[in-house]
């Protein structure tokens, strides 16, 4: 009477598993990244249509993210990115831009798309990122022959390129990765 149960049991034990659901099986995590200190390189100038770039600045950014072992994953964080106080642009019609206080909160959205996996070690895919920001803070304009004039960071942004509905409103705006 107690074989048959045994038998069976011993039957399902013995059955192979697939360890490739156990490594696929997604999970959650908490992501967290921080860069005390970033700056624009000099030959990402045309970017601003700018002579000179000497911007700086630190980020925070804190998320959720889900994925498995050997599958893609995604993630979503919310960023604070500061440009420090002092940090310039001098555009090519002569206009300087120093930065009094500027910040940029937002939400990025990321997921990786493995093309392949090499030996269960590596894999080439695809980053593929996304964000969504509202600008804070302000500048100094100086315009040739012009004496120096506030500027909201809304406007300072719109002048790096960044479209915002209103130079007057916090409305949230794209902002590219790059910057």
């Amino acid at each position: 009477m107690f074989e048959i149960p045994a038998v069976l049991l011993a039957l399902i034990a013995s059955l192979p598993l697939s360890v490739d659901a156990q490594i696929r099986r997604p999970s959650w995590g908490v992501s967290f990244s921080g860069s005390p200190s970033w700056e624009v390189p000099g030959y990402q100038r045309r970017l601003f249509d700018a002579d000179t770039v000497d911007l700086t600045g630190s980020e925070v950014s804190i998320g959720v993210v889900r994925g498995a072992t050997l599958t893609g994953d995604w993630g979503v964080a919310v960023v604070r990115r500061s440009l420090a106080r002092g940090s310039s642009l001098t555009r090519n019609d002569g206009t300087v831009l120093t930065i009094e206080k500027a910040f940029l909160y937002g939400v990025e959205v990321n997921g990786f798309v493995p093309f392949t996996t090499i030996r269960e070690r590596v894999q080439p895919g695809l980053l593929l990122a996304a964000g969504v920001g509202a600008a804070r803070g302000g500048a100094v304009r100086e315009e040739p022959g012009q004496p120096a004039t506030p500027a909201t960071a809304q406007e300072l942004f719109a002048m790096f390129g960044v479209n915002t509905p209103s130079s007057r409103s916090a409305v949230s705006s794209w902002v590219p990765r790059s910057f």
